[in-house]
């Protein structure tokens, strides 16, 4: 079942992806901080799961064991009718963590879910209460609670809510007191007046928010000042405060809940993530005393459930996940070492004039970018820095998240920082060292970039940059290359064989990997790894990669499927069979292989011949098993470097090289077809030859 494919393509599989341009990395495996990918490759995991929410790491025998031990005793019940002991000890347990006042707990199924229901319940609690006219809720702009139809309508952020505005309901929203804007929260405060006002004290609901933010404004927390004045404001207007702790609760910031460490006690607190610790899909609701008593009193009900709230299986891993925590002290260890692991990642990041702050508690830690000019300002969102420092930290073997919501005004480039709790001190520093190398490294190319790689209107450069990888001694530029300085590209050479530096390949718009005399399967060869890790990288990062022979056979290879020793060879100016003559022309082609690959999957199969697969695409790749780029000169210089091995391959030299200058012109208006094609309609390039030659 198991796919060598590094990456899922775009468009390929069955899977809906949520992303629907970008490849999906395949993680086959997991222990402790450390995540292994389909290729074998490991990662240090600084995002417990990459959503925070494996916060004791991957593989623990204790859970998996008990995973099994409950399903085989009774996995499921609806708690409709029925409840379980699994279900009340949990939420006795959640009582005795939760701060004062809070008295019972209902069980869902994730942290959307927590949400909802806490919106819920802050309706019934006012309807119950007499004051039906209550319903608006206010929260903070830059935030995220969810993707149900109410949790999204909290958010202030309008490239969230896309095409669903018209479900969603009309809430107001309020600044966040980041230290850029609002350092003492009184402006937060200010606004959070007008918003009242504006919907009118006897129509507020509750004010939701984070008690510190996760994704959409890493680590960040209001000052006291803020949490203080909403106190008085509840206290004045009569609506309820709902925190979501779906990240920060279950010790992410080193108590069993952030509303612990602030000045402040909420009236209903979502929490998920951290319950289950990635090992069951939970969450909970905990309601003051106060909600409950005001709802009860007034209804036989709450409302309605899902399928698998305070099922016995979720239950009793929640239940477990919490005695784990307690017994091996993992909260108290995250309040005592968070700490000093921000200090650590600052200290790391120091010196660096793209790090604006780096803040957070416990271990949700968070890093905000500047622009380097003035320190202060966003970076321009064209040059997508919290993804390319995402991608170099994978490069490094580092998982992290990157976010980078700059249209919505509030925030920009930011990265989230969250290792497991049981992460030991020496996989931490590791941590730091790759993240701090992967910063610097993207950093050095936008120093760069804002000096001199912006065009006049300040976007990006519209100039088509292209990487060719060789890998031996330098024959005379071929057709590909020429074709390419003809369409306006910005060509460069990698000598991937002479030249052990690092190269990103997200600073390019198109990666060609060139024929070569070696085997793609040679992992002896010293830089076939190195190669191998940059299409890997390249194609994760959708960009689009051309191999062509030796490099179309190693871009099958990486994509999961296999390059091997063929049992026929071919040499000379052959044809191939093509299931689509638009992209890969008949031919001929020039053909001099004695190796073949199979297609990786999620590829589709476009030419073959007797020996094996020719072409193949995958997402916005194209491999192929011939040479397009040979033109008259390389074949002078082939003939006279390997006659002795044509010969014993039965080709006549002369023979071929005649054959070569009656097909040129055939063979460069194959080639540029094939080129044309595939940059525009695969790899959807935008050739600036082209936009040229049509104004």
């Amino acid at each position: 079942m198991q796919s060598k494919a590094p990456f899922v393509a775009p468009g390929a599989g069955a899977v809906f992806q949520l992303e629907l341009a970008r490849p999906y990395r395949v993680i086959v495996a997991g222990d402790g901080a450390r995540v292994e990918d389909s290729t074998g490759k490991r990662y240090l995991d600084a995002m417990s799961g990459g959503s925070m929410a494996a916060t004791l790491g991957h593989g623990r025998r204790d859970l998996i064991d008990l995973v099994w031990e409950q399903s085989r005793r009774v996995g499921y019940l609806d708690n409709n009718r029925l409840t379980n002991p699994w279900q009340e000890f949990l939420a006795a347990k959640l009582v005795d963590l939760a701060p004062p006042g809070f008295a019972r707990v209902r069980f869902v199924t994730g942290g959307s879910e927590a949400n909802e229901a806490a919106i819920r319940a802050a309706r019934m609690y006012h309807v119950a209460r007499g004051e039906p006219q209550r319903w608006q809720i206010i929260s903070p702009a830059q935030s995220y609670h969810g993707p149900t139809m109410q949790t999204l309508a909290l958010t202030g952020r309008p490239g969230l809510h896309g095409a669903f505005g018209p479900y969603l309901s009309r809430h107001r929203h309020i600044p966040p007191s980041t230290d850029r804007f609002d350092a003492t929260g009184q402006q937060a405060l200010d606004a959070l007046d007008e918003a009242i006002e504006e919907a009118g004290p006897e129509s507020v609901s509750a004010f939701f928010c984070e008690p510190v933010s996760a994704a959409s404004l890493p680590a960040y927390s209001p000052p006291d000042r803020f949490w203080e004045g909403l106190a008085e404001r509840r206290e004045r207007h009569g609506f309820l405060i709902c925190f979501d702790e779906v990240v920060t609760g279950i010790g992410r910031t080193g108590n069993w809940f952030a509303a612990h460490d602030l000045p402040i006690v909420p009236d209903v607190i979502a929490t998920a993530k951290g319950l289950g610790a990635g090992y069951t899909a939970i969450g909970a609701v905990l309601y003051r005393d106060s909600v409950y008593e005001a709802i009860a009193s007034a209804v036989r009900s709450f409302s309605l459930g899902h399928t698998w709230d305070g099922s016995p299986l979720p239950c009793a891993v929640g239940l477990a996940v919490l005695g784990i925590l307690e017994s091996e002290g993992w909260v108290d260890h995250v309040a005592t070492r968070g700490p000093s692991l921000r200090r650590e990642l600052a200290e790391a990041l120091a010196g660096n004039d793209l790090v604006g702050e780096v803040r957070g508690r416990g271990y949700l830690l968070g890093i905000d970018y500047v622009d380097p000019a003035d320190g202060r300002s966003f970076l321009p969102p064209e040059l997508g820095v919290a993804g390319r420092i995402e991608r170099a930290a994978a490069r490094h073997g580092l998982l992290v998240l990157g976010t980078m919501p700059t249209r919505d005004g509030f925030a920009g480039d930011q990265h989230l920082f969250a290792p497991p709790f049981p992460t030991p001190d020496g996989d931490l520093g590791e941590m730091v060292e790759r993240m701090a190398a992967a910063v610097e490294e993207v950093a050095a190319e936008v120093r760069d970039e804002l000096g001199s790689n912006l065009s006049p209107g300040g976007g990006p450069s519209s100039e088509l940059r292209v990487l060719i990888v060789q890998h031996e001694d330098p024959t005379p530029a071929g057709f590909v290359h020429e074709w390419l300085v003809d369409q306006g590209a910005d060509v460069e050479t990698y000598r991937i064989d002479l030249e052990n530096r690092r190269v990103d390949p997200t600073r390019y718009d198109l990666i060609v990997s060139l024929g070569s005399e070696f085997a793609a399967f040679d992992d002896s060869i010293p830089w076939i790894d190195r190669e191998k890790d940059l299409l890997i990288e390249a194609h994760g990062s959708d960009v689009p990669i051309l191999g062509l022979c030796f490099g179309g056979q190693l871009l099958a290879r990486v994509l999961g499927g296999d390059s091997h020793r063929g049992e026929l060879s071919e040499v000379g100016w052959l044809p191939v069979r093509s299931v689509d003559e638009d992209l890969v022309p008949q031919g001929p082609w020039f053909q001099w292989h004695f190796d073949t690959f199979s297609v990786p999957p999620g590829g589709d199969l476009i030419a073959d011949s007797e020996a094996g697969p020719q072409a193949f695409v995958v997402g916005r790749s194209l491999g192929v098993q011939f040479h397009p780029e040979v033109n008259q000169e390389i074949m002078d210089g082939w003939v006279e470097a390997y006659r002795h091995e044509l010969d014993d391959e039965g080709v006549d030299p002369d023979a071929l090289l005649e054959e070569t200058r009656r097909l040129a012109s055939r063979s460069r208006t194959v080639a540029a077809q094939l080129l044309e094609r595939y940059a525009e309609d695969i790899a959807g390039l935008a050739l600036p030859g082209r936009r040229q030659d049509r104004s």
